[in-house]
């Protein structure tokens, strides 16, 4: 009786145990499809792209559409038929579903230019979807790397070429047979033409000339550039004339820039770059109770160069001291009359003369050559401050004719530094210079060019008695017109300036270099 009882009490356990720990479970149906038809709920990521090549097509009544949940913040892919949803919804957070979208755009751009048949292709191969099994490359490669359009060339503006010759025929004895016809040509030119040249869409070259440009970068404008397409690093290179603006105070811009530029782009990060050469400047004024205060500097070096000039060295002599009591200037000199004579590279004949200038002229204190002596007791410039005036119009008085000035006079004298002669000089205009009648000096309106030569004459009052130093045009000194006239007709003036201003010039400091240009219309 208790062996029975002991066996049904086991046989009760054993059920126990077997049904907890599966032993006697179902087992699981061991047929399994070969080709499974898709489930038309969502449950998972990998169900928006499952495509069995077996199973039909969705229904057309039947609908996916996404709605973004606030609640829950997530988005749901509801099956609908109609306005009603069949199934239970998918639904994914903000990230996955920013990822799923981006994949989706991708396959559907790809998907879309893989598709494409360029409309202007010569290659028949073009006309073919890309694959992988057929690779194919442009014979246009050209086009291939600066797009398409291929090279265009277009200009438009004008030229206007002008040419003369002018004669001029002087029946004046006095002057030279040479000297009495000139022929000047006479030539000029007005262009605006602009170039402007493409390789595809992406190179572009242009340039622009004017001469009649109010700035000088203005004039000659050239560009060429590089414009990269909006998946590429280098978005834009320039070079040639190019401009860049800058959003930072920190940063100016700049424009009328000669160098290269380019912009780059890494992700969202933006280079822009600039090496280049300025062409123009920026300056600052301030104005303050009503008047402009700039600040500038100027270096020693930087004077008025071939602009003004002492008539003699008794003027620079004294400068310093007749300006000791400014404003009051301390001199017992006033100059009444002058005439200046330049190089004549105007062409204009109309006050022309042959002049001899010489740098010894009137000198008493100062005299650089030994052949000719100081003489009389004032030291103020005038023609008989020394013997060099009344030598010239004795002695030498046949070199009025300049043919023959190296034959007359004495070898000791050299030309380019004692003297200088100058042929057909031109007079110039009262509105072309002024001078300091006390202090002795001229200030010319233009500065000379560097091989032109600068000769005066002037008269002036000193203690009430009237002194002159060269020759006036319409009073040859002491000879008669007659005789100046038979004898070439030259002037005796005093040398400002020779054709070669140097250190070693004997008027090299009859030139001011005390005097600067500010650059506002005034010096």
């Amino acid at each position: 009786m208790k062996a029975k009882h002991l066996h049904i009490v086991l046989l009760i356990a054993l059920l126990i145990l077997g049904g907890a720990f599966g032993l006697y479970a179902d087992e699981p149906d061991s047929t399994k499809i070969k080709f499974p038809v898709q489930e038309t709920g969502l449950k998972t990521i990998g169900d928006l792209d499952k495509k069995s090549p077996i199973d039909l097509n969705t229904p057309s009544n039947v609908k996916t559409v996404v709605v973004y949940d606030y609640k829950t913040n997530r988005y749901l892919f509801q099956n609908r038929i109609g306005s009603r949803v069949v199934g239970i919804p998918f639904s994914m957070t903000p990230a996955e579903y920013m990822d799923y979208r981006l994949k989706e755009l991708n396959n559907s751009y790809f998907k879309n230019r893989n598709s494409i048949k360029p409309e202007l292709a010569t290659n028949a191969s073009k006309d073919k979807p890309f694959s992988l099994l057929n690779i194919r490359k442009s014979n246009n490669l050209l086009e291939d790397i600066f797009g398409p359009g291929g090279v265009q060339f277009t200009t438009q503006g004008s030229i206007e070429l002008s040419a003369g010759l002018k004669r001029d025929v002087i029946d004046n004895p006095t002057l030279p047979e040479r000297a009495r016809v000139r022929n000047n040509f006479d030539f000029d030119q007005q262009i605006q033409l602009s170039v402007n040249a493409k390789v595809g869409n992406k190179i572009n070259f242009g340039m622009n000339y004017d001469n009649d440009a109010t700035f000088d970068f203005d004039s000659k404008r050239i560009n060429l550039g590089y414009q990269g397409d909006e998946d590429e690093i280098i978005k834009n290179i320039e070079a040639g004339n190019v401009s860049m603006s800058t959003s930072n105070s920190l940063i100016h811009g700049g424009s009328a820039l000669f160098g290269i530029k380019s912009d780059l782009q890494f992700g969202k990060l933006r280079i822009g770059a600039v090496i280049s050469q300025q062409e123009s400047e920026s300056k600052t004024i301030s104005s303050q109770a009503g008047a402009h205060t700039t600040s500038f500097e100027i270096s020693a070096d930087q004077y008025d160069e071939n602009r003004h000039f002492f008539l003699g060295y008794y003027f620079r002599d004294n400068y310093d001291n007749a300006l000791a009591k400014m404003p009051y200037i301390q001199s017992s000199v006033l100059i009444t009359r002058m005439e200046v004579w330049v190089t004549n590279k105007r062409g204009n004949y109309d006050q022309a003369r042959n002049v001899l200038a010489f740098a010894d002229m009137a000198e008493n204190n100062t005299i650089h050559n030994p052949l000719w002596q100081p003489s009389g007791n004032i030291s103020a410039p005038h023609n008989d401050a020394n013997n060099l005036y009344p030598s010239m119009i004795s002695n030498y008085s046949a070199v009025r004719d300049i043919s023959l000035t190296g034959s007359i006079l004495p070898p000791n004298l050299v030309i380019g530094q004692d003297y200088e002669k100058v042929e057909n000089a031109r007079l110039l205009n009262s509105n072309e210079y002024t001078f300091q009648p006390q202090l002795g000096y001229l200030s010319l309106k233009s500065p000379l060019q560097a091989d032109e030569v600068l000769a005066v004459a002037y008269e002036y009052t000193y203690n009430g008695k009237a002194y002159q130093v060269g020759e006036f045009s319409n009073n040859i000194g002491r000879e008669t017109n007659e005789q100046v006239a038979n004898q070439g007709g030259a002037l005796f003036l005093k040398l400002l300036k020779p054709v070669s201003l140097s250190p070693k010039a004997y008027t090299w400091d009859l030139m001011m270099k005390n005097i600067y240009a500010l650059g506002y219309g005034a010096s």
